[in-house]
């Protein structure tokens, strides 16, 4: 392979790797929310009072995490993870991890603004969301090609 197509595969590996890793950031965050909600909550364990010290530690994790991670690796593609929580992808993932049916309102939560939104409302939040990522992550990758190609071009003399 020349230099600038290797140079354009290891750029890849690394977005793909970064996209991994604020997946797998995302899936752990909701994994947890399961965790402490019903091993700390539901049970009894802590009262339901201390819910929204709770919400306020799960939203700083949510926020600052993501942030740190586009500042390791230079890359946007963790705040990715923003849209991922904001769009109530997490929350609906909160039901569908569990095997519970998705509810007619999720009481207790706010979702984009929304107070306890109705099923409808988060499921077109949710594809919103997934229409979001979808066009970030498609433009993140053209453009990464497309620099890549327009910076080996122009380093080779033929640009």
């Amino acid at each position: 392979m020349s230099d600038p197509v290797q140079a354009k595969a290891k750029l890849m590996s690394g977005q793909s790797r970064i996209i991994c890793l604020t997946l797998a950031f995302c899936l752990l965050l909701t994994l947890l929310d399961i965790a402490v909600l019903n091993l700390v909550f539901f049970s009894g364990l802590v009262s339901f009072t201390m819910i929204g010290l709770y919400h306020n530690v799960f939203r700083a994790i949510g926020v600052t995490i993501p942030i740190v991670m586009a500042l390791m690796y230079s890359s946007t593609v963790p705040i990715l993870a923003h849209v991922f929580l904001l769009s109530g992808m997490e929350d609906t993932l909160f039901y569908v991890l569990q095997f519970h049916p998705i509810p007619e309102v999720y009481q207790g939560v706010a979702i984009a603004g929304l107070w306890e939104p109705k099923w409808w409302q988060v499921i077109l939040l949710n594809a919103g969301g997934v229409v979001c990522l979808s066009l970030f992550l498609y433009a993140s990758f053209y453009m990464t090609s497309f620099l890549s190609l327009h910076v080996s071009t122009r380093a080779s003399g033929s640009g």
